[in-house]
């Protein structure tokens, strides 16, 4: 990816590995994230741990709460055997108020609100 989007704003990437693949999404816009987190201004929370399951899950099904509109939820424990039967396993920490790094990607689980190794 050129790291651009069309208009020549930067693109936002997160990763994780996946079954030993690796994942990506690409946002249209940094502001996208910014704007899912109510006051990008106030002091930022201590971080949660989050998985990623899409806009478009069926999120009257899912026993998460979702964070601000997005595809993202908060999970007690993000680990492939807790989030599996609900969806995609895709780690990562957020910490509301922190603006546009609100969202830190992980390599493997989360607990506590920290990535594991």
């Amino acid at each position: 990816a050129s790291g651009l989007d069309d208009s020549g704003q930067p693109l936002l990437v997160l990763a994780s590995l996946d079954d030993g693949a690796i994942a990506t999404v690409a946002l249209k816009r940094a502001a996208s994230i910014t704007s899912a987190v109510p006051d990008a201004t106030a002091s930022a929370s201590p971080p949660v741990c989050v998985n990623y399951f899409g806009a478009a899950a069926d999120w009257a099904t899912l026993p998460y709460e979702r964070v601000d509109g997005t595809g993202w939820a908060v999970v007690p424990e993000c680990a492939p055997a807790a989030v599996a039967p609900h969806g995609r396993f895709w780690c990562a920490t957020y910490s509301a108020g922190a603006g546009a790094g609100a969202f830190a990607a992980c390599r493997g689980s989360c607990a506590g609100g920290a990535c594991e190794p």
